[in-house]
């Protein structure tokens, strides 16, 4: 029965770290997303070219994230099937 509980509990400490990072990541970059959006800048049609190239930056990052956090998630994953 012990063993059964120390499983759960290395299954949760995993997928907790791996939430804890995705958090930490894509609430940053969603942040600089809506907080660019905002920004008056960001409404002048003069500067759509600037405004695209922001954000397809921003978009990229989050891209690049979701490699990494799939990189993580798999290893979690792996780690509780051993």
């Amino acid at each position: 029965m012990s063993r059964i509980l120390i499983c759960y509990s290395c299954v949760s400490q995993k997928l907790t770290e791996v939430y804890a990072v995705q958090e930490i990541l894509m609430s940053k970059t969603v942040d600089k997303i809506i907080e660019y959006l905002f920004k008056t800048d960001s409404q002048n049609i003069d500067n759509i070219d600037q405004v695209l190239i922001q954000y397809q930056i921003r978009f990229r990052e989050l891209t690049g994230q979701e490699t990494t956090l799939n990189y993580l998630y798999n290893n979690a994953i792996k780690e509780i099937k051993q």
